[in-house]
């Protein structure tokens, strides 16, 4: 079962930059992309499988990578780490950067 709380254990400024960072990421791939609804434009496919790709590097270096867990990891929200939400990321992640490059 996958805890999300893991996520939580996370330094706040590592949280607010992956958000800021993801939305204006897809901000501009919605904009290459003309509006809302399915990207069809390659750009915006390729600016989206950024986003994505990203998203699974970071999850896999929280994951395999111990010291630059620790950087990233709150000092007093430790215990609350769990690899699985990583893990869903990754997979889920790299799953739909692929469908998206791959124009499904």
């Amino acid at each position: 079962m996958v805890k999300f709380k893991g996520l939580l254990a996370l330094k706040s400024w590592v949280i607010i930059s992956f958000i800021i960072i993801w939305n204006i990421i897809f901000g501009i791939a919605v904009t290459l992309n003309g509006g809302f609804g399915e990207i069809t434009n390659p750009a915006a496919r390729y600016v989206a499988s950024i986003a994505l790709f990203g998203t699974v590097i970071l999850s896999l270096f929280i994951i395999y990578h111990i010291p630059f867990r620790e950087r990233l990891l709150c000092e007093d929200r430790k215990n609350l780490y769990d690899s699985s939400v990583y893990i869903f990321l990754c997979v889920l992640c790299g799953f739909l950067g692929v469908m998206i490059l791959a124009g499904v």
